[in-house]
């Protein structure tokens, strides 16, 4: 089983990049894949996926049941009909984490390793709190980390603050790909993802997949420009982070993209001039 957590700032997008990410591992590698929504307060699957209530079991009921046996994790799962190797697990409508005992690390390291005999891929969107949150740190201790920020000093803030707690967990330590998600500005977007460090993948702020979870279509295919950029994108970071090839359904245009290198001398000649008048300012 390939364990990958997807943790960052606050609005950064965990819950879309992990989405879209098992949308398409499963669908194009045909290998189980699961999202594990660890939000024990608002879980993504209740509000994305109204439809599937009454589909499977309960996080909270099956981590915190003493020697479950497999039948019953497997009941707890939640299937999507449209995506035959894709399932879900997460706290369920009405629950949040005082509806049950408080969770140790022998519950959660029992539940992966039961989740290791059904699964290839465990995509687990970690809590952003992740200090109070016992699946998120075992993820984060023991999987690859997607670090997720947002295209704000809000997200950067963070990042900052949480720097020292961060370093303790192997993932972001060692297994960690740093991606900016969500910038509604380009021309601003580079010099704030200069804040976070090595920064390897781009997603594009996209209207449409806002519009799909608004309507429970969060895994129907993109047809807008930048949706595709986005999917193209996902693909590249798949790609490098599990050394697996990938087809990519719409081939990216260098000339369209919005990350071409005409743009990128722009930002540059703006970045100097911006430096030049700020000098002037100040003398």
């Amino acid at each position: 089983m390939e364990l990958i957590s997807v943790w960052g700032s606050p609005g950064g997008g965990k819950t879309t990049i992990s989405i879209e990410l098992a949308k398409q591992l499963s669908k194009q590698t045909q290998k189980n894949c699961l999202i594990l929504f660890t939000d024990d307060l608002a879980s993504p699957l209740n509000y994305l996926f109204p439809s599937l209530e009454d589909k499977g079991g309960s996080l909270g009921k099956i981590i915190t049941t003493a020697g479950f046996y497999q039948e019953e994790l497997i009941k707890s799962l939640v299937y999507h009909p449209d995506y035959k190797h894709l399932c879900f697990l997460g706290f369920r409508k009405n629950e949040t984490r005082y509806n049950y005992p408080e969770i140790s690390e022998m519950q959660v390291l029992d539940m992966f390793v039961s989740l290791g005999q059904l699964v290839d891929y465990v995509i687990v969107d970690c809590s952003t709190d992740f200090t109070t949150n016992a699946i998120s740190q075992y993820a984060l201790k023991e999987g690859k980390c997607i670090q997720v920020g947002g295209g704000d000093l809000k997200s950067i803030s963070y990042f900052q603050d949480v720097h020292y707690l961060s370093r303790a967990y192997g993932g972001i330590r060692d297994k960690n790909v740093q991606v900016v998600n969500n910038p509604w500005d380009f021309e601003i977007w580079r010099t704030v993802a200069d804040q976070y460090g090595e920064v390897k993948f781009f997603f594009p702020y996209c209207m449409e997949i806002q519009e799909h979870y608004l309507e429970e279509r969060s895994l129907v295919a993109f047809t807008d420009r930048l949706s595709r950029d986005f999917s193209n994108e996902m693909t590249d970071l798949i790609e490098y982070l599990l050394d697996v090839g990938l087809s990519k359904p719409v081939e990216k245009k260098v000339a369209k993209s919005p990350f071409n290198r005409e743009k990128r001398q722009k930002e540059k000649r703006s970045r100097k001039l911006f430096s030049k008048k700020t000098k002037s300012v100040e003398e």
